[in-house]
């Protein structure tokens, strides 16, 4: 006899744990896309605080600069946010590697 004969006489078992598994799946989706929704949504506001900052220190931006900022990943641009106030040109800003690139 195999644990399929075992619940098939407990319908409503099976139910339940059906019920239970759907739930918590929906949890851990809801999960997983607050924590992606809260990542994107922090990856933008620090790309276009960096780009206002970057204008109002160095001018206006190369076209190459906008879109490695609109290309930056969530490491590059927490490097980056520690750069904003020592890099001495846009270029440099730009130029300087990741942390685990030999960055400070």
């Amino acid at each position: 006899m195999s644990w399929i004969d075992d619940v098939a006489d407990e319908p409503e078992l099976v139910v339940s744990w059906m019920h239970r598994e759907r739930e918590e799946g929906r949890r851990e989706g809801r999960q997983e896309a607050w924590q992606e929704g809260w990542q994107e949504g922090w990856q933008e506001a620090a790309r276009d605080l960096l780009r206002r900052l970057l204008l109002q220190r160095f001018g206006p931006l190369r076209a190459e600069h906008d879109l490695a900022l609109a290309e930056a990943s969530a490491e590059r641009l927490d490097r980056w946010v520690d750069l904003i106030f020592t890099a001495p040109t846009a270029e440099a800003f730009f130029a300087a590697p990741p942390d685990d690139e030999g960055g400070a």
